[in-house]
C-alpha cells in the first residue's frame, strides 16, 4: 500500500544526463571514463545519490572487468548480469530508456531533418534539454 505521508521513493533522481557522445567505437575503457568524468560527479551532486540503483544496459562494453570495478566502488547496487543485482529476465519495464527516451529523442532529431552530424548532435542535445524540463514524459 501506498502511503500519502511516507511515498516509499520520497527522494529519487528524476532527470535525464547527457547526452555524452563517443567519438570512437565503445570500448569499456571509454565507458568508464565516460562514467567518471560526467555521469558519477553528476549523480554525486543530487541529495539521494547514496540510494541510487545503476542501471545498463546489454552493450558488451558494460561488462569489462574496468567496468564492473568502477560500479562496484561507486554504487551500492547496480542493474546487471553480473551486478550484485541481477537483471530479471523478461523485464520491459526495465528498459524505458530503449523504448521512451530514445523513441522520442529519434522522433524529434529526424523530424528536422539534420544537416549532418554536429547538426544532428545539436539537435538531440536540445532534445535533452527539453526533457530535462518535461521529466514526466519519461517516466
Amino acid at each position: 500500500m501506498w502511503d500519502e505521508q511516507k511515498p516509499f521513493y520520497q527522494d529519487k533522481f528524476n532527470g535525464v544526463v547527457g547526452p555524452y557522445f563517443f567519438e570512437d567505437n565503445v570500448t569499456s575503457q571509454n565507458y568508464v571514463r565516460m562514467l567518471k568524468d560526467t555521469i558519477v560527479p553528476h549523480l554525486q551532486a543530487h541529495p539521494a545519490f547514496q540510494t541510487v540503483i545503476w542501471q545498463q544496459g546489454g552493450a558488451p562494453p558494460h561488462y569489462g572487468q574496468v567496468v564492473r570495478y568502477l560500479l562496484d566502488d561507486t554504487f551500492l547496487d547496480w542493474i546487471d548480469r553480473r551486478g550484485t543485482i541481477k537483471w530479471p529476465p523478461h523485464s520491459p519495464d526495465l528498459m524505458s530508456c530503449d523504448f521512451s527516451l530514445w523513441g522520442i529523442v529519434k522522433d524529434h532529431v529526424y523530424a528536422q531533418h539534420p544537416r549532418d552530424i554536429n547538426h544532428m548532435k545539436s539537435l538531440i542535445e536540445e532534445e535533452f534539454t527539453l526533457l530535462n524540463s518535461n521529466i514526466e514524459l519519461c517516466q
